[in-house]
């Protein structure tokens, strides 16, 4: 009985050690990846455990195997991944960048750093531009060395630029330059092309993959937009550039307003037209500006009514000394959809326009006058020559009878009247006189202070000032002596029936440039009297206008024809209360013969 026991403890010991050997053996193939067959037996109660050890090792290895492909694919997705990260990453770093620059230079330098760095490794660069229908031309070239700009010059005569025009992926060409390859790169915005990136790179065609090109393709795609914003920024600003130009250029005014009716826009000939300073309109309301009322009155109508209104008189009243008269058109500003967001008026001074148009009807007048002077004149002297020599005889003969006192003062204003009538008719025939006039060179002084000569005692009757203020340096008038004479004796003695006791009567002189440029030399007659209304000024050359109870009305007429006659104009000022000034611009006379200048 103990040497059984005995026997079965060896044989169980035995046993244990294969067991232990056996599992020695399954920890070494499996930490040799399960390569190797088992190679220790195992017998246990006759049955051989071998084969079942192998097949634990054969699911092992088919495990393993299982294990290594999914971590694989799970290392591949996860550099995918990564890959995908980095490329978003790029895409964001070049968007950054690329919101940052202005310029197409900026924009295309950035794109190529970026690919550098990035991407593959690459030398110079060039930029085609143009459309698919057009064709592409070389806009710029980056980082060449004339290699490589011969390189380039090559690759275009090649027609390879031709091909990749028709190609919406990149293009990998060999080069036969110091790089080896050039790659074509469309730049596209949707389905339109707008340019072409050239790279000359170091790497060779065929290690080119297709990755490289996705994310060369997903980074000219950002920039072509960019590119594109560029474009449109720079057609905008350009856009606003010449319309800025225009309204620069624009010898009208042109006034803009908002739905408010706030002043956005003022070109400068419209400010100068106003007599305003930027700083004191823009922003304003046109309504807060009392001159403007009736400006701000079309505005409003062009906003509410949505309707045009053309060539409208208004007038600008800044007093009774300065007044503008303006021709307006203004119409509603629209958005899109016909929205109106504001109203816009084109304007232009009539002022010196409505003075014209005064001369003129006032010469029309002074023709018709000189037209009835020239057949009515000497047939109407005659009979009142007749009946005055008449009224004189019944005069000499009333003053025979007893008491004519009554009859003599009748006889009397009857010779007085047709004293007045003779002074019309003579009016009119200086109104009517032509010939030429007998021009001389003289100085303005002289005549000026003629006349002066002329009225002086009756001005110091009169205990009214008389002075002359006068440029001895002038140039000299051509003037005929005697019409202008005439005209400043009719002016002194106007200013004198106008001014009371201790009243003064100025004349000045001075050298004036015109608008057209001529050199005029300008007399201002000023007094100190009771002025002329308002309402009156712009009749006061008009023949038979007068204010005074016995003036015939033909004395301003007259000066204003001899004026005219001189090439010259004559224009009046006055304030009620405050006194009158003739200004009377005469032509300098030009160069005597053989003076130099």
């Amino acid at each position: 009985m103990a040497q059984q026991s005995t026997a079965s403890y060896l044989k169980m010991t035995v046993l244990v050690k294969k067991v232990l050997a056996l599992i020695d053996e399954f920890e070494a193939a499996a930490s040799e990846g399960f390569m190797r067959e088992a190679a220790t037996p195992v017998l246990l109660g006759g049955v051989s455990l071998t084969d079942k050890v192998n097949s634990a090792i054969d699911k092992g290895r088919a495990r393993l195997v299982e294990l290594t492909e999914t971590t694989k694919l799970q290392q591949e997705a996860i550099d995918e991944l990564s890959k995908g990260k980095d490329e978003l990453n790029t895409l964001r770093d070049l968007s950054s960048a690329i919101g940052l620059a202005q310029t197409r230079d900026e924009i295309v330098q950035l794109l190529i750093n970026m690919i550098r760095e990035k991407i593959l490794p690459i030398g110079g660069a060039a930029l085609y531009q143009g459309s698919e229908d057009l064709g592409f031309t070389l806009s710029e070239t980056w980082e060449t060395t004339p290699e490589d700009l011969a390189e380039i010059d090559r690759q275009k005569t090649s027609g390879f630029l031709q091909w990749a025009m028709k190609s919406p992926v990149p293009i990998s060409m060999p080069s036969e330059g110091r790089y080896p390859t050039a790659v074509y790169v469309p730049m596209r915005v949707g389905n339109q092309t707008l340019g072409i990136l050239l790279l000359l790179s170091s790497r060779a065609v065929d290690e080119f993959t297709q990755s490289d090109h996705d994310r060369m393709t997903l980074l000219c795609s950002q920039a072509a937009i960019a590119l594109e914003n560029a474009r449109l920024v720079t057609q905008i600003l350009q856009m606003k550039q010449y319309n800025e130009s225009i309204l620069l250029s624009l010898t009208s005014g042109l006034l803009a307003v908002d739905l408010d009716g706030r002043v956005t826009t003022l070109n400068p000939a419209g400010l100068t037209i106003l007599n305003y300073q930027a700083g004191d309109i823009l922003g304003m309301k046109v309504s807060d500006l009392p001159p403007l009322a009736e400006f701000a009155r079309l505005l409003t109508e062009a906003v509410t009514s949505s309707m045009d209104r053309r060539n409208v008189e208004i007038q600008i009243d800044r007093g009774e000394r300065n007044k503008q008269v303006l021709g307006v058109s203004v119409s509603p500003v629209l958005a899109e959809g016909d929205r109106v967001i504001g109203a816009m008026g084109i304007f232009v001074d009539l002022t010196a326009i409505k003075v014209l148009e005064q001369q003129v009807r006032r010469n029309d007048r002074l023709a018709v006058v000189g037209q009835l002077a020239a057949g009515a004149a000497h047939e109407i002297r005659n009979p009142l020559s007749a009946i005055r020599g008449n009224i004189q005889l019944l005069n000499r003969k009333l003053q025979k009878l007893a008491e004519p006192d009554a009859l003599l003062v009748k006889t009397k204003s009857i010779i007085e009247e047709v004293d007045r009538i003779n002074r019309i008719v003579a009016g009119m025939m200086d109104m009517s006189k032509e010939g030429s006039l007998q021009l001389v060179r003289t100085p303005v002084g002289k005549f000026l202070r003629d006349v002066g000569y002329i009225v002086e005692g009756n001005f110091k009757e009169a205990q009214v000032g008389l002075d002359f203020v006068l440029d001895e340096t002038l140039p000299e008038v051509e003037v005929d002596l005697h019409e202008m004479k005439q005209v400043f004796l009719n002016l002194y003695q106007n200013a004198l029936q106008a001014m009371k006791a201790n009243g003064k009567l100025t004349v000045t002189s001075e050298r004036i440039k015109e608008e057209d440029g001529r050199e005029m030399i300008q007399v201002k007659v000023a007094d100190t009297g009771c002025g002329i209304d308002q309402k009156h000024l712009e009749k006061v050359f008009a023949p038979f206008f007068t204010t005074k109870t016995d003036g015939t009305g033909l004395g301003l007429s007259i000066v204003h024809r001899i004026v005219q006659e001189h090439k010259g104009d004559i224009t009046v000022e006055s304030e009620i209360g405050k006194g009158t000034t003739f200004i009377v611009r005469l032509p300098q006379a030009p160069p005597a013969a053989g003076a130099t200048v």
